[in-house]
């Protein structure tokens, strides 16, 4: 305990990382499982982006994380245990700790957000859904609680829950009225349910600025070509609007 005490204020108090260091290691040879000595180890190395030795003193402090006596700080070990393991690419052992954080701290905003972004990157919509659901209701900030509710309105899109995505695309976009790519996955979800609002997201994408990306002002193009033809029985605005996409660069041309 005076080992762990003394590298605690070379650590805290002083900003001696390298004595602070040497006093769990001392300390570590005389208690090798005493829990608060590991997690200090793995908070110094996961400070210093030493992500193997870090994972190395994570595991064994989050082992049996109740002798830590401490949930928030649980919460914050498995965090940072989930950090490492992305780091090192093992993404679903990774989203398997965030899911041991919130069991702790189910308020964590932080492992909710890298929950949700590895479930939504593997495609994992049925899981992504409550864990998004229960970040952007937690989210109090509007413009990330929007953000949120685009990355929700995408996963239901996903799901064939186009009525519930939609309305959640039109509520997100009031708060981030620029987020071009939303504008054109909110068009495409309203093409044969409402072809005139489907066209009037895709010429918002149209009436924005330089800073608009290229990609999206294709996008746009092209699919109001489309829509043009299909829907609204006009081949001369097809024309111009499949003529004007090929005047941008890009490989849609």
């Amino acid at each position: 305990q005076a080992l762990q005490h003394s590298g605690d204020v070379f650590r805290d108090a002083l900003g001696l990382y390298p004595q602070a260091r040497q006093c769990y290691e001392l300390a570590l040879k005389r208690a090798p499982l005493a829990p608060d000595t590991l997690a200090s180890l793995a908070e110094m190395a996961f400070g210093a982006e030493d992500n193997v030795n870090a994972l190395k003193f994570l595991n064994l402090a989050t082992s049996s994380p109740e002798r830590l006596n401490d949930p928030s700080r649980v919460a914050e070990l498995f965090w940072a245990r989930g950090q490492c393991l992305e780091a090192l690419n093992r993404s679903q052992e990774a989203a398997e700790s965030y899911r041991h954080v919130l069991t702790h701290r189910a308020d964590h905003l932080q492992a909710l957000e890298d929950l949700a972004r590895l479930l939504i990157n593997s495609e994992a919509w049925d899981a992504a859904k409550p864990v998004v659901e229960d970040l952007a209701r937690r989210t109090h900030a509007p413009g990330i609680r929007a953000s949120h509710t685009l990355a929700l309105a995408k996963v239901c899109a996903e799901l064939k829950k186009t009525d519930k995505s939609i309305r959640l695309y039109q509520e997100a976009l009031e708060h981030l009225p620029r987020r071009f790519g939303a504008h054109l996955e909110l068009a495409e979800l309203l093409r044969k349910k409402d072809p005139k609002s489907a066209k009037r997201h895709f010429e918002f994408v149209l009436g924005g600025d330089d800073s608009t990306p290229v990609v999206h002002r294709a996008e746009a193009r092209i699919a109001l070509g489309s829509l043009c033809e299909v829907e609204f029985k006009d081949p001369t605005a097809a024309a111009g609007h499949l003529q004007a996409a090929t005047s941008l660069p890009g490989k849609h041309r």
